[in-house]
């Protein structure tokens, strides 16, 4: 009987210290290649770990890892992200933070409440670039605000020009 123990508390040690370790330490062992640079950050993904399923969702590794130091992690953020190739549009699968460079350091779950939702792929270098490396295509970017405002801006400049083209008319005929 105790030697039955003593088996079974040795195997589980073994899938404590080599199971465990692995599967934690496997985003480690990513291939990263630059993707885009901003200000910000520099912007990875590990080609080794795209998928593309019947259904043409995509699904690939992300890192950002950020330029420069801070006082509070993290300091990169590894990312499992889906890209949607036939209806232009993303989510996280997975995220976590972590509290050193290149997804290093101690890991800190990070909160993705609600970041599971799909979103559309909006214009930004990062989200464009990896979508065309999964997809082989450039996304059908979602109008943004800015196209909006300033769609706004010309309604309001055609009532401006056309108040004044009636008060110009108004004032010649007096």
């Amino acid at each position: 009987m105790a030697k039955f123990f003593m088996k079974k508390n040795l195997f589980l040690f073994y899938v404590l210290a080599f199971g465990l370790p692995c599967a934690a330490f496997g985003e480690l062992q990513k291939n990263w290649e630059i993707v885009t640079v901003d200000n910000e950050a520099v912007y990875f993904l590990d080609r080794n770990s795209i998928t593309l399923s019947e259904k043409q969702i995509g699904r690939v590794w992300q890192l950002k890892n950020f330029r420069q130091i801070k006082r509070v992690p993290p300091q990169s953020i590894s990312s499992q992200m889906d890209y949607d190739c036939e209806k232009s549009r993303k989510r996280i699968f997975l995220k976590h933070h972590h509290s050193g460079v290149m997804a290093k350091g101690r890991l800190r779950v990070a909160n993705t409440e609600g970041q599971f939702d799909w979103k559309p792929i909006e214009s930004d270098p990062v989200s464009e670039r990896i979508f065309f490396i999964i997809c082989g295509k450039a996304p059908n970017l979602v109008a943004s605000n800015i196209k909006q405002t300033s769609e706004k801006e010309d309604k309001v400049a055609d009532n401006v020009d056309g108040k004044k083209a009636v008060e110009d008319t108004n004032q010649r005929s007096n």
